[in-house]
């Protein structure tokens, strides 16, 4: 069964399945695009691919659970938006002093204790990839342990496969990387980064690593309207105004999650910064305005 753009979407029968040759496995679904085309199969799974499990989707969410869904996801961003830029303004420049005297490796501890969720290395991919070679992986003849396998590490990867840049070795190396981030993200809107954040998923998406669910709607990607779910539109989405839901629901997770990150790294640096710092400390604004670097 081929779809087209213009196809409704829907549930195929287990007869339309059978005779399709995309058995009924996760779900027991699966789930036709609006449009299979080039543009749309970066943003909803291939109907065919999906006779693979891993390319099949976890679940179906009615349009009320998407919106809900995304709502939280805009709504997180927002108040972790406007908490770290509070914190910066108060503190700003004592934390700008206090972290750049800190070492690499004084900063990885750091990291470390308040952020265990970050990678530790950059080799997150390639280590899931190397775990199919395991003995553990080798037991074909038990789909479902194997499924379960799967499942549970593509979850305890998850942080790393929605944000693949941001690592401890990467936030830690140069006081200025984490320093400009918290700046950057608490000054600019989600929209402003979404074509970015997007890219950073397409390896993780296309390999794939990340479990997505399915909706045929649309969210809007700019705009006071941002993360708003509509209905299918051809033109909007191949403009790149809408995204298509199952990749959407990634990228807005994606956001929430890194600003939630750097909220949770804020609050912790702000309790261990000394209350009477011993000199009159750096402007902050002007340091990561200035994009010095430091070790």
């Amino acid at each position: 069964m081929q779809a087209t753009e213009h196809a409704p979407t829907h549930m195929p029968s287990d007869a339309e399945l059978l005779r399709s040759g995309i058995p009924t496995d996760r779900t027991g679904n699966a789930y036709l695009a609006p449009c299979e085309c080039p543009i749309c199969q970066t943003q909803y799974r291939n109907f065919a691919c999906q006779s693979i499990d891993e390319y099949a989707y976890v679940g179906e969410r009615k349009d009320n659970e998407a919106q809900a869904l995304l709502t939280s996801y805009v709504k997180q961003i927002m108040e972790d938006q406007n908490f770290i830029r509070a914190a910066l303004q108060r503190h700003g420049d004592v934390l700008l002093d206090w972290w750049r005297t800190r070492r690499p490796s004084g900063r990885k501890a750091f990291l470390d204790q308040v952020a265990p969720q970050l990678p530790k290395t950059k080799d997150t991919q390639a280590d899931y990839q190397g775990k199919r070679h395991t003995p553990e992986y080798a037991d074909f003849f038990n789909p479902q342990k194997l499924w379960v396998l799967k499942q549970t590490d593509r979850r305890s990867n998850r942080h790393a496969f929605l944000l693949p840049y941001l690592t401890v070795p990467t936030l830690a190396k140069e006081s200025f990387t984490l320093l400009a981030l918290l700046h950057t993200r608490a000054n600019t809107r989600p929209e402003d980064w979404a074509a970015f954040d997007n890219d950073q998923l397409t390896v993780n998406w296309d390999c794939p690593f990340l479990d997505v669910e399915f909706n045929s709607g649309c969210v809007v990607l700019y705009g006071p309207n941002y993360g708003q779910l509509k209905k299918w539109n051809k033109e909007s989405v191949h403009r790149g105004d809408y995204l298509g839901f199952p990749r959407a629901q990634i990228l807005l997770e994606a956001q929430a999650t890194l600003m939630a990150t750097l909220r949770r790294i804020l609050e912790n640096a702000i309790e261990r910064i000394p209350q009477s710092p011993s000199k009159v400390p750096d402007s902050f604004v002007d340091f990561v305005s200035a994009g010095r670097l430091s070790s």
